[in-house]
């Protein structure tokens, strides 16, 4: 993970990649029991099985209703790119349109409150316009980092740097592959 490297914490002398990855697994088999399904099943968006074959999906999905990834950067990756599709072809350009889709009322959801309250994290109103995906890194990675908040509870299961370097890796991966 190259990211790492680029977070203020990481200290290349103290750390190397390797023992913080085993640190990290370490510390999620530990709380295994206790992460939620998005974290268990490394979905951060709880994304629902359907005709999309996602990059990095696990071969076995034993979750009969969310997709299953190798990893949270893959999960990460599959948000970014429904979040790229609904901006470029749904044509949806604010936080409430793109959330009122990704998480609506028919299945019990607010949007109205997701919205808000990913816009209160990333410094954007519900309804302000946003930039191309591709266009604003920070802002994009900021926005998935906030609704796998939403999605998954705001309990720490996770140190902040790894989620964050894992959002990153999506998104480099999606945009400069």
């Amino acid at each position: 993970m190259e990211a790492l490297v680029n977070e203020p914490w990481w200290n290349t002398e103290m750390h190397s990649e390797f023992e913080y990855l085993d640190a990290i697994e370490k510390l999620v088999a530990h709380k295994a029991t206790s992460l939620p399904r998005g974290y268990r099943n490394n979905n951060p968006g709880n994304l629902r099985h359907g005709k999309t074959e996602w990059k990095g999906l696990c071969r076995a999905q034993k979750d009969k209703e969310f997709c299953q990834f190798r990893s949270l950067s893959m999960g990460f990756r599959a948000m970014l790119k429904l979040l790229l599709n609904y901006y470029e072809t749904h044509r949806l350009r604010n936080l409430l349109a793109i959330l009122c889709r990704w998480a609506p009322t028919a299945d019990g959801n607010d949007p109205q409150a997701y919205a808000k309250r990913v816009g209160l994290q990333v410094g954007r109103s519900a309804k302000e316009p946003l930039p191309h995906p591709k266009g604003d890194k920070i802002l994009w990675v900021d926005i998935i980092l906030a609704m796998a908040e939403v999605e998954n509870g705001t309990k720490t299961y996770y140190p902040r740097g790894h989620l964050r370097a894992c959002a990153n890796d999506a998104w480099t991966e999606l945009f400069n592959a």
